[in-house]
């Protein structure tokens, strides 16, 4: 008698089709199964689990409303929704939904930690730690809540306290690469040796080598007219990273290079539609595990590979160490190696890493000639306003960077600029001072370096970008924090009239505000020891007139230097990612091209 085929019911065809990460058909067959039953829920919450993980949000939304208005309420239908809204930018809405999530189920530790991530994205930090801690308190062994704990203390600058919970989510996943790689970013922050830094890259690329899918070695071209070049982050949408990549894509020449990007965000926004318009083609990976990302780039054709994110969040560099592209490079997203021997390049400049240092990790440096850095400015910036000693009868200082950068050092070192000029002022802005619980963390930290409280303005992140660039009206002068240098912001500044002064240090991260400065031919403000820092700082103080010169001349000086010249500088990128490819084909994979 023949055998008869198992039966299998619609919900666990797509319940199957979900597990395999196979979108496609697991959204052919739920769309097929709700037309007949319109209303299963079930069915409706895994089409908008499908949909969101092939990153259509929008869509996805209305699907996972359904399950999440469940009565009683389900725990994962809330917290899938909630992390759609996160995803779209509607975290206030879906801060709600994660705290209902928690009520739901109080002794769910997932819920507290997805909790806690939307609060540590939202800049309420001391917040996001309570959480995080709540779900250690649940699940001891849960490192990626140890982790959440580890990158608000970084986010308040607080690196002691990073490191313990950062070192205790490693203890707890020695072979998680996320893991790794968020120790590894911690080391950029402060002054860890080079040895140690090297070490945590090295094991995060280790992870990753041993965990990359196995595949054929991709074929190289070396005949090709027209090179295609795709660039791989989860920040192509409304991001600084667009900003300096813009440049290039608006300036590449078609004839010679075939731009595909590959999206590692979920969400698409403006900023995606207008970076998606100005390359042959727009890819969405958010989803897709590291073998299906390396099926759907080399479906393309891609003859060189470029990361743009290292080990920042949402990165999916690690995909890169199963050798995707015959030429694979990482450039502009993070300061450091990679780790990862498959990538044959890591873009920088002379001034960022000159030509006597030797890499620190496996990737060969291929500096291009120049800045490696070129700027778009927003069309839309306001005017740059008079400085504010004008009326306030006193200079303030300020810094709208990150405030995981403001280090021990750094603060030591602007607790002296502000012992040196009489009367002055410091603002410091930034995400991590969303609440007063935050900032009084944050205040604790600072009393530790003679900082005076009452000379001391602490202000929240401005979400709106044009209110964010109006805020640099509140100060005279940018002080570029230390050993880990602002990029952003230093162009932010120097836009709205206002100008930076920089520490070069001895790493690519402490270079980096060296490399902006010269390619918008301000060397001038670049100091080369923290006493030169003070003093051009007093300098720069005491001179008003100046002060007032530049406000109301950076701009235009800024628009016409290098910083901002994509038509000269997309052709220069052009011509090392060629030079790059010629010497892939010439030794290619594994042993990968040498260095220049």
């Amino acid at each position: 008698m023949p055998a008869t085929a198992e039966r299998v019911s619609p919900l666990d065809a797509i319940q199957r089709a979900l597990l395999l990460a196979d979108f496609p058909r697991a959204e052919e067959l739920a769309v097929k199964h709700l037309r007949r039953s319109p209303n299963d829920i079930a069915a409706a919450y895994m089409l908008g689990l499908t949909l969101a993980r092939r990153g259509r949000l929008p869509e996805a939304l209305p699907h996972l409303k359904r399950a999440a208005d469940l009565d009683p309420p389900q725990r994962d239908c809330l917290i899938e929704y909630a992390q759609v809204l996160h995803d779209l930018g509607r975290g206030d809405e879906a801060l709600l939904i994660f705290e209902r999530a928690t009520r739901v189920d109080p002794a769910s530790a997932l819920a507290r930690e997805r909790l806690a991530k939307c609060l540590l994205s939202a800049g309420r930090l001391a917040q996001a730690i309570g959480a995080a801690k709540q779900a250690v308190e649940i699940e001891p062994h849960r490192a990626s809540s140890w982790s959440i704990i580890g990158s608000a203390w970084a986010g308040l600058g607080i690196a002691d306290e990073a490191a313990r919970a950062y070192g205790q989510a490693v203890r707890l996943a020695p072979n998680d690469a996320d893991r790794a790689a968020a120790w590894a970013f911690l080391l950029n922050y402060i002054d860890a040796s080079p040895a140690d830094i090297a070490e945590a890259h090295r094991r995060f690329g280790e992870i990753c080598t041993s965990r990359a899918p196995k595949l054929p070695a991709p074929r190289p071209r070396p005949d090709a007219k027209q090179l295609r070049v795709g660039f791989l982050s989860p920040d192509l949408r409304d991001h600084p990273v667009a900003r300096f990549i813009a440049p290039l894509l608006r300036h590449h020449d078609p004839k010679l290079t075939a731009i595909y990007l590959y999206s590692a965000h979920p969400a698409q926004d403006a900023t995606s539609n207008a970076l998606a318009s100005l390359v042959k083609g727009w890819r969405c990976v958010a989803g897709l595990n590291d073998e299906a990302l390396a099926r759907a780039i080399r479906a393309d054709g891609i003859d060189v590979l470029i990361d743009l994110a290292g080990l920042t969040g949402g990165t999916r560099v690690h995909a890169m160490a199963a050798r995707i592209a015959p030429v694979q490079a990482t450039y502009l997203g993070y300061p450091n190696t990679t780790g990862i021997p498959a990538i044959d390049a890591r873009i920088v400049d002379a001034i960022t890493d000159p030509p006597f240092e030797a890499p620190l990790g496996p990737e060969p440096l291929e500096r291009i000639e120049g800045s490696m850095l070129c700027w778009e400015p927003p069309a839309d910036a306001p005017q740059p306003s008079p400085p504010p000693c004008e009326r306030n009868g006193f200079i303030t200082f300020g810094s709208f960077n990150y405030p995981g950068k403001l280090t021990a050092r750094c603060l030591s070192t602007w607790a002296a600029v502000l012992a040196a000029i009489p009367n002055s002022r410091l603002l410091i802005k930034g995400k991590g001072l969303a609440d007063d619980f935050s900032r009084g963390l944050f205040e604790k930290h600072t009393d530790r370096f003679q900082l005076p409280r009452d000379r001391i303005t602490l202000v929240p992140q401005t979400l709106d970008y044009t209110e964010h660039l109006a805020s640099y009206s509140q100060i005279d002068i940018a002080l570029d924090p230390m050993p880990y240098c602002g990029v952003t912001t230093t162009c932010e500044a120097l836009w709205m009239g206002v100008p930076v002064i920089s520490l070069r240090g001895t790493t690519h991260a402490a270079r980096t505000g060296a490399t902006v400065l010269s390619a918008a031919n301000l060397p001038g403000l670049i100091a080369d020891s923290p006493e030169s820092y003070i003093s051009l700082a007093a300098k720069l103080a005491a001179d008003t007139q100046r002060l007032g010169g530049l406000r109301s001349q950076l701009r235009a000086h800024v628009a016409s230097s290098p910083l901002t010249d994509g038509a000269s500088f997309a052709p220069r990128f052009e011509r090392l990612i060629r030079s790059l490819h010629a010497r892939g084909c010439r030794c290619p994979h594994p042993t990968g091209p040498a260095a220049s």
